[in-house]
């Protein structure tokens, strides 16, 4: 577990599903927004580029305590563990080229089960995430607004728009999940959600060393990561309750687990 502990960048794509395509001339490949977050943020039919992920393991703060801890895991032993997905925006008249991070905010620990071919195990759950934009304090004033206008402004309006079958989905995830979808802030553009009901996955650790992680997810989906340096700024978790059907649960199989 102590290996565990830091920024790991994903060296391998994440495997969202309904890929729009590989940009032309780049590494990244396309989706739409509502694809990378499940439904969770909006637009929901923004293309987007996903530029990259990374995985944030870190001790808790001091006076942190995980809302949620399963059965038969020490409370000492939690950890933090969160992905960050950051991406840029894509043929849009006015936030083309915005860039922007969904941040999923979970927490994980030593399993006691492994796989024979795993090193340990890691039990993880997911408590909320948000989208906001990648370096707000290196914005200007008209990216800020074209920034609220998008994720604010035409978030709103995208909700009022969903499809009857689009709003079941999502409320058939949200009953399943526990999940509470905060209100959109259309001055900031910020959008958040928490999970209510969190359903633990794993990660099972093949590698690892001071400088590479090799990871398999729920879905057997393996992970190449590699360490980046300390100095990347931690990030805290929203505030929630309790704190995913295991296809969410697994967004870290999807992205760097």
């Amino acid at each position: 577990m102590r290996q565990a502990v830091g920024r790991w960048r994903a060296l391998t794509r994440a495997h969202f599903p309904g890929t729009l395509g590989k940009r032309p001339g780049s590494a990244s490949y396309a989706y739409t927004l509502g694809r990378v977050s499940f439904g969770l943020f909006a637009p929901g039919d923004l293309v987007i580029a996903v530029d990259e992920c990374h995985n944030i393991v870190r001790p808790l703060d001091l006076f942190e305590r995980a809302a949620f801890v399963p059965d038969g895991v020490r409370r000492d032993a939690v950890r933090k563990y969160h992905i960050k997905v950051d991406f840029t925006v894509l043929d849009h008249p006015k936030a083309g080229g915005l860039r922007g991070t969904i941040t999923t905010y979970g927490y994980c620990a030593p399993s006691e089960k492994k796989a024979d071919d795993a090193s340990h195990r890691l039990d993880c759950w997911f408590v909320g995430g948000d989208l906001a934009p990648y370096d707000a304090a290196a914005m200007t004033h008209d990216e800020k607004r074209a920034w609220a206008d998008l994720f604010g402004r035409e978030a709103k309006e995208d909700e009022r728009r969903r499809t009857f079958v689009s709003r079941v989905g999502l409320w058939f995830v949200s009953v399943a999940l526990g999940i509470n979808l905060n209100p959109v802030n259309p001055a900031e553009g910020r959008q958040s959600y928490t999970v209510g009901r969190p359903v633990v996955g794993h990660v099972d650790v093949l590698y690892v060393d001071e400088n590479l992680r090799v990871t398999r997810g729920n879905r057997n989906t393996l992970v190449v990561l590699q360490r980046t340096p300390k100095t990347a700024k931690p990030t805290k978790p929203p505030p929630t309750r309790s704190s995913s059907s295991s296809s969410f649960s697994c967004l870290a199989a999807q992205g760097p687990a």
